[in-house]
């Protein structure tokens, strides 16, 4: 399978943070994106796997024959136990297949192939649908795309770990804003111009600090897109980065008179706070509880691989323990990150 082309990669992105589409609309041109970039064909659907005990997804939505995503939607059916929603939707890597996942778990095995036995047509769907990627937010809410088995090479699992993140984000920000009361006003704590020039600012965004931090990161999407297309991985890991900027999700937003803005909106992820943690260490506890690398920790939250570093060690240093295994290990064993005065 060829690698995800740049413009491609761009495209979905820029598409995951079409805040103002209906969201069935959103979700639609995002599968269909997906699906012309893997092999025609592809499911979507929400979940929220927050209790292991009841996993809510809702009837998918896709590209490709009819019978294979009445399949699909069949098969969603079929209650699923709870050690195999917290293997598939809570630990499992961002882009991986259900052979992959199940893999590593030998006891998990027999169950699996207990639930295949006596569930019509689902190993045939599996068949069909093995691969697939998703979303990874602390709240366990996101998007699940699913997909037909193919290999994958390792920059390919890169992209695709990319483009889930913000696909995560962009979804993130729009459950924030359906959840505000009708008469509510979105949160734009600032509003920059093609340039990066602040034209409003309120909240944390007037300092100096997050203006400039804003201003970079406006610069980067701003830039016209096709000279990103043309500019090769560096500029895609831009034009990413720039979308996603400390506590802010920045999208775009068209005056009357079709001039371009950027309009940041706050959209931290939704963590426990702890006595003993910082908020930005509570949100580094809230990924590395799904099994993530410093790397991908970085890309979501908008922060170097270096800054993670340094707050994992400062988290292990709070809990007392003296490995990042034994970290994780602790915090993928709780559904709510844990006060470390607590242990």
């Amino acid at each position: 399978m060829r690698t995800v082309r740049v413009a491609d990669q761009i495209e979905i992105v820029e598409a995951a943070y079409a805040i103002e589409a209906p969201t069935e609309d959103w979700q639609r041109r995002l599968t269909e994106l997906v699906a012309a970039n893997w092999d025609g064909e592809a499911g979507s659907f929400f979940y929220d796997a927050s209790d292991p005990n009841n996993l809510v997804r809702t009837r998918p939505i896709g590209v490709g024959p009819p019978d294979n995503l009445e399949m699909l939607a069949s098969s969603m059916a079929v209650p699923i136990p709870a050690w195999s929603v917290r293997k598939l939707y809570r630990t499992a890597p961002p882009v991986s297949s259900l052979y992959e996942v199940l893999a590593d778990d030998a006891p998990a095995l027999p169950e699996f192939q207990r639930l295949v036995d006596v569930t019509p047509n689902i190993a045939t769907t599996i068949d069909r649908f093995s691969r697939g990627f998703r979303t990874i937010d602390p709240s366990h809410r996101g998007v699940f795309f699913v997909l037909s088995r193919r290999p994958l090479t390792a920059a390919n699992k890169d992209a695709w770990a990319r483009v889930a993140a913000h696909i995560g984000i962009g979804f993130r920000l729009r459950r924030k804003l359906a959840e505000l009361a009708p008469d509510a006003n979105p949160r734009e704590e600032a509003v920059l111009a093609h340039d990066g020039r602040c034209v409003h600012a309120e909240g944390d965004a007037r300092s100096a600090e997050s203006r400039e931090l804003l201003r970079d990161a406006a610069r980067a999407v701003m830039q016209p897109r096709s000279r990103l297309r043309r500019g090769g991985p560096g500029h895609a890991r831009e034009i990413w980065r720039g979308r996603r900027s400390g506590q802010w999700s920045l999208v775009d937003r068209f005056d009357a008179d079709g001039k371009a803005f950027l309009v940041a909106h706050r959209n931290a992820p939704d963590v426990r706070d702890s006595r003993a943690l910082t908020r930005r260490e509570s949100e580094v506890a809230g990924y590395l509880a799904l099994g993530l690398s410093n790397k991908l920790i970085g890309y979501s939250l908008g922060l170097s691989t270096g800054a993670v570093a340094n707050h994992v060690t400062n988290i292990r240093r709070k809990f007392g323990l003296d490995t990042r295994v034994a970290l994780v290990q602790l915090l993928t064993s709780m559904d709510t990150i844990p006060d470390p005065s607590e242990q």
